[in-house]
């Protein structure tokens, strides 16, 4: 019986392990790479967009049996170079799980460049440099 115990715990970890691994390639993925390595890595987007020299490429994961959520992995290039890349889990609802189109995403991600991350921060820094 302790046997047993012992072979079912070492298989649960085992498969554990490979499927973990298997679907997190974002772990082999770092700033700098150009768009085909990332593509290389991940594979092929679900949706892409350029404008400039911007390039944003889009990967959504749907729920399955073993993930009840959706997962949106997102990789965005300046020049062909990453700049940016993340993860987003969201949990299912009743409602449709609308994606926003790639480009739309680039377009507020561009929009969202050069502006002050705290505004207050940026107010107390103008008056604290006043003479």
């Amino acid at each position: 019986m302790r046997a047993i115990q012992t072979l079912f715990c070492i298989f649960s970890l085992l498969f554990s392990v490979i499927g973990y691994s298997a679907d997190n390639k974002l772990t082999l993925v770092i700033a700098g790479m150009t768009s085909q390595q990332v593509v290389s890595i991940m594979g092929e987007p679900s949706d892409s967009a350029t404008i400039e020299n911007a390039t944003l490429l889009l990967y959504t994961k749907r729920p399955t049996m073993l993930k009840m959520q959706n997962t949106d992995q997102h990789f965005i290039f300046l020049d062909n170079k990453l700049v940016e890349y993340g993860e987003k889990h969201i949990e299912p609802t009743h409602s449709a799980y609308n994606l926003i189109p790639a480009t739309e995403q680039l377009q507020l991600w561009l929009a969202e460049q050069g502006k002050d991350l705290n505004p207050s921060a940026a107010a107390h820094d103008l008056t604290t440099n006043k003479k």
